[in-house]
């Protein structure tokens, strides 16, 4: 009675979650990286002095004064690039951590595709073994032990 639809059960094994899992799997694995990008360059807001004239000779007055104005140009870009040395560590620090936890997640990608693999093996030998156990046996036709003698041939 139940016997056409245990042998649909028998043949209806985890394929299609395989391949559903196989697909993900390579889902996850080949997705393309984003272009990569480089973040704009900062730039600094330092003020120049203005250049002196080298046509004409300056005074002492004045070359101090430029001197004073250089001097705070040159240490308004020397704070600018500490900042942005400060930046540059962090953001390596975190593209590190970053570049882990992806390493980490594609694991754990490979592991749940794994486990899930060995689920639908676990239940397709199951299941084979039930549906061997529960399939009633269809029974052959008894064989005769020996076959038939030959028969005589009569001749007219």
């Amino acid at each position: 009675m139940h016997a056409p639809f245990l042998k649909q059960v028998n043949k209806m094994k985890f394929h299609s979650i395989g391949f559903v899992v196989a697909a993900l799997t390579v889902n996850v694995f080949a997705q393309t990286p984003p272009a990569t990008t480089t973040a704009p360059l900062a730039t600094h807001n330092c003020a120049r002095p203005p250049m002196p004239d080298a046509s004409k000779k300056i005074a002492a007055a004045e070359a101090n004064a430029f001197v004073r104005t250089l001097e705070t140009f040159r240490n308004c870009v020397q704070a600018f690039s500490d900042s942005q040395k400060q930046i540059a560590t962090a953001k390596q620090k975190e593209a590190e951590v970053l570049k882990l936890a992806a390493i980490e997640a594609g694991l754990a990608a490979a592991a749940a595709a794994s486990a899930s693999n060995v689920a639908a093996k676990d239940y397709n030998t199951f299941s084979e073994a039930a549906v061997k156990i529960i399939t009633p046996k269809e029974e052959a036709a008894p064989r005769p032990s020996e076959p038939p003698a030959p028969r005589p041939q009569r001749g007219y």
